[in-house]
Order: C-alpha cells, then structure tokens, then sequence
C-alpha cells in the first residue's frame, strides 16, 4: 500500500493547488493596486488639463471676460456651460456655450494603451 505525501495535514497536491492559488490572488491584488495608482494618476492629470483649457477659455474668449475669481454666480449671469460628448471609442469632448453659442474650440481626452491624449480642434 502506498502512501500519500503531506504537507502540515494536507495531501501534497491539495497543498501545492493552495500554494498557487494563493500566488494567483497575491499576484492580482498586486496588479490591481498598480492598475488603481496608474487610474488615479490618469484622472489627476485629465483634471489639471481640463482645469487649464477651461480657464484660458473663460479668461479670453467669454464676452466680456470673466476676471478675479470663477464663481457659479458670474457663469450664471453671463449664460455659460460646460457642456460634454462621450463616443464609444473612449473619447471625451468638452466645449463651452455662452447663451447657446459655442465660444473657442473643443478639447478632447482620450485615454488609450494607459496614455492621456488631449488636444483642441475647431467646431466643424
């Protein structure tokens, strides 16, 4: 008759099954903190670029200009919104509208193979 191998109790397969599964989760938790830093990192800078564009837009090229500080009140009096397009290929648009007409250029975001891609264009 022969014997099975044991590890700590275990039959020497179910402890080399537990093993790597265990690797398997470590491995995963791991990518997914890596994964959730790159995230992060994307949206900071998505922000801060959004930020930028938005208050050159609003500093120069609203009529009449907006000076001192952005509150809601002074978007509100003079008529302005930020508005948004999502495509299906993961590309945002933003673009801003005084009283219904669009005021400067659009600027897009689009987030491919972990890299942050912005720009503006004209309105077609």
């Amino acid at each position: 008759m022969m014997e099975t191998l044991q590890i700590n109790g275990e039959n020497i397969q179910d402890y080399k099954l537990k093993s790597r599964n265990d690797r398997i989760d470590r491995m995963t938790k791991n990518y997914g903190i890596e994964f959730g830093r790159i995230l992060t990192n994307i949206e900071s800078k998505s922000a801060y670029y959004l930020n930028l564009w938005c208050e050159s837009t609003l500093r120069l090229l609203v009529n009449p200009p907006l000076k001192g500080e952005i509150t809601k009140g002074k978007l509100k009096i003079r008529g302005l919104r930020l508005c948004v397009q999502t495509n299906g290929m993961g590309i945002k648009y933003y673009w801003i509208e005084q009283r219904g007409v669009k005021v400067g250029k659009k600027f897009f975001m689009k987030i491919e193979d972990g890299y942050l891609n912005y720009g503006t264009e004209e309105f077609n």
